[in-house]
């Protein structure tokens, strides 16, 4: 695998050390394309969020997420799921960084997402908010997302949840 050290933290320990303001200021300058240097060297900053259990969770939320106790009916430890998440994100950046990486990445994406063609999704970017059906990818990867006007909005980043069928009849 690739000679990397990952540190994976949880935005509660950054905080209890004072580093959520590092981290914010790293984040800001990846958003600018800029090298983000750190005393240890340069930085990514990847945010995934993921719920371990259902407990706890709003109804509001409870409605559209899930966890991984949930989807697998086990119980993992917050330390297995460092360790997977580490070895492939490690996995898949090796194949990004080959010639030809990133389409790969983007047929390994497709193959696993079922948002990738035919959902019919919410997005929110900012203060703005529509609907639509979800058609493919761009080449960088950005969700292109068909309106029922028929105008393509290309979804670089925001929020992007299934529009559920109580609240879509076209679904």
């Amino acid at each position: 695998m690739l000679d990397i050290q990952a540190q994976i933290e949880r935005e509660r320990e950054m905080q209890d050390r004072g580093q959520r303001r590092e981290a914010a200021i790293i984040q800001k300058q990846l958003e600018r394309d800029e090298a983000a240097e750190t005393p240890a060297g340069l930085a990514v900053v990847v945010g995934i969020g993921v719920n371990m259990t259902s407990a706890g969770l709003s109804d509001e939320l409870a409605a559209t997420a899930t966890s991984i106790r949930a989807e697998t009916d086990r119980t993992i430890s917050i330390s297995d799921l460092e360790q997977s998440l580490t070895k492939y994100l490690g996995y898949f950046y090796g194949i990004l960084a080959n010639t030809g990486g990133a389409t790969q990445i983007l047929d390994e994406w497709r193959k696993r997402s079922t948002y990738f063609s035919g959902k019919h999704v919410r997005v929110t970017l900012g203060g703005r908010t529509f609907e639509g059906v979800t058609d493919g990818l761009e080449p960088n990867g950005a969700l292109r997302v068909r309106t029922p006007d028929g105008q393509l909005e290309i979804v670089n980043a925001g929020e992007v949840e299934r529009v559920r069928p109580s609240e879509n009849n076209n679904n």
